[in-house]
């Protein structure tokens, strides 16, 4: 009986540090994760998407492998622009930016923005707290119609979030559901 005795705590030893072995590598996983979703920049060797198109029209969005001069999205997309000088002081386009054409008595007109929530988020870019509107933010798991407004009335209360940690301060968000939202959001 005591040789029975003494194998069960061997086996209860053994499944204690297992068990504690698993916490620890999820725990490490989970800290990857939320570390290279959370960043809100493109890491290296992925591509920079950009929406170009009509002003009327929702566009098209082009890849790119690092981030796109105004001429190059512009040829890309099989627009003329007749002024390279221009184009040349514009600062390069940032993933999940928007650029809109206009044609007007033969001119081009071109506008910047930022590219709709749910593109952005069916193309893994994080969406920004700061900027992103109350239809935008919807496009982020766990974030319905009703929270999105509170967060952006948050926001427009305090001129900004300063962290992304500030968003448990919003009613309806507290540690467990900040975990779900952080990986599709940045600053």
């Amino acid at each position: 009986l005591d040789w029975k005795m003494r194998l069960t705590r061997r086996s209860d030893r053994a499944t204690a540090l297992l068990l504690l072995l698993l916490l620890i590598l999820s725990m490490y996983c989970l800290r990857q994760l939320l570390r290279h979703h959370g960043s809100g920049t493109v890491p290296p060797g992925e591509k920079h998407y950009v929406q170009i198109g009509e002003q009327a029209g929702p566009g098209s969005v082009f890849a790119f492998p690092n981030e796109p001069s105004l001429q190059q999205a512009l040829a890309a997309a099989g627009i003329p622009y007749r002024d390279p000088e221009e184009a040349r002081e514009h600062p390069p386009l940032v993933s999940g930016e928007r650029l809109a054409v206009t044609r007007e008595g033969g001119k081009t007109r071109l506008s910047r923005g930022e590219m709709n929530g749910f593109f952005k988020r069916s193309l893994g870019i994080p969406l920004s707290i700061n900027t992103e509107s109350v239809a935008g933010l919807t496009a982020v798991p766990n974030i319905g119609p009703d929270l999105a407004k509170c967060i952006v009335e948050e926001r427009s209360r305090r001129g900004g979030y300063k962290k992304l940690e500030d968003l448990m301060t919003v009613p309806g968000i507290g540690p467990q559901r900040f975990l779900k939202i952080r990986p599709f959001v940045k600053l």
